[in-house]
């Protein structure tokens, strides 16, 4: 009997080891979070072309832009208008065209999912708590960042639309597994 209770103890005490994980970030945001922010509007942008700009000149008007990663999203768009031929400007009275741009998302979620024991707190009488880890057969964490964009493209004299641009959505994902054991993740985060 006294043998069982000593395996058990050495099971838990190696079970225990090494169990702890801390969220450490020096910064607002992770960088997790910010990579599948800023991944999720490049997959967003990914899917229009912007071939209606090739030679002309294009103001970026952000006034309705509100969103944590403003700085991102426009900067990514103004890259894509440059990669299509546009010659970007900074006088709106000069331009060709006018691109509004905003966001009805930039943001993450995060959910998880345990087979096995949760981490717990064991009360012992007169000594405290006696904090017991967490120990997963399967567990399954899924951290994913949503992106969506709306352009929509002028003409500066006219106030015409110049191309009919759809919400863009993009989503990003950096899911987290452990299988008796073992872990392994899987990520679109730099493709």
């Amino acid at each position: 009997m006294r043998f069982y209770f000593w395996v058990a103890a050495v099971a838990v005490a190696a079970v225990a080891t090494g169990c702890l994980t801390k969220n450490i970030t020096n910064t607002a945001r992770s960088s997790e979070e910010q990579l599948l922010c800023t991944r999720a509007v490049d997959l967003a942008l990914e899917k229009v072309t912007f071939i209606q700009v090739s030679d002309r000149k294009v103001f970026v008007d952000n006034k309705l832009l509100n969103s944590v990663d403003k700085e991102y999203v426009l900067g990514a768009l103004r890259q894509k208008l440059a990669l299509s031929g546009g010659i970007l400007i900074d006088d709106k009275k000069e331009s060709d065209i006018v691109v509004e741009v905003f966001s009805g998302c930039v943001g993450t979620s995060y959910t998880t999912w345990l087979a096995g024991i949760p981490k717990s707190g064991l009360p012992i009488p007169l000594a405290g708590t006696l904090t017991i880890p967490e120990i997963a057969f399967y567990k399954r964490e899924r951290q994913g960042g949503s992106g969506k964009i709306g352009i929509t493209m002028l003409d500066n004299k006219t106030g015409k639309s110049v191309l009919d641009v759809p919400l863009l959505f993009g989503e990003a994902y950096y899911n987290r597994f452990i299988i008796m054991f073992i872990p392994f993740s899987t990520s679109n985060t730099f493709e």
